[in-house]
């Protein structure tokens, strides 16, 4: 009985450990995407938009997110603003290449170099 008992406490003193090391890193993480957010998403999307704009000859010409980052938010030449789930799919493959390279862009001052292309297993 004592046995368990004490592998109960082990097991409870385990969980509150990784708790903690999980709320930790959600502190973390939520700090470093606010940081992004703030000091580099304004670029990201204004390179972004650029690109999406050129690559549909001008049929879309500004990129943003929502106000929670749930969804990106496309302006069109008619004053219209189309969520990403409206977009046909190869209008949707133009916007995450633009991201990219949106991504790419605003990361190269800093050295770090991002792949534009990566592989996949479909």
């Amino acid at each position: 009985r004592e046995l368990l008992k004490a592998q109960r406490v082990a097991e409870r003193d385990t969980l509150r450990e990784r708790v903690a090391t999980l709320t930790l890193a959600d502190c973390v993480l939520s700090q470093t995407l606010a940081r992004f957010r703030e000091r580099h998403a304004p670029g990201v999307f204004r390179v972004a938009g650029e690109h999406l704009k050129a690559a549909t000859a001008g049929t879309y010409v500004r990129l943003e997110a929502s106000d929670n980052y749930a969804d990106l938010l496309v302006h069109d030449t008619q004053g219209g603003i189309r969520g990403s789930d409206a977009l046909s799919r190869g209008t949707k493959d133009l916007l995450y290449l633009a991201l990219r390279l949106g991504l790419a862009r605003e990361q190269a001052p800093s050295g770090v170099v991002l792949p534009l292309v990566g592989s996949q297993k479909l």
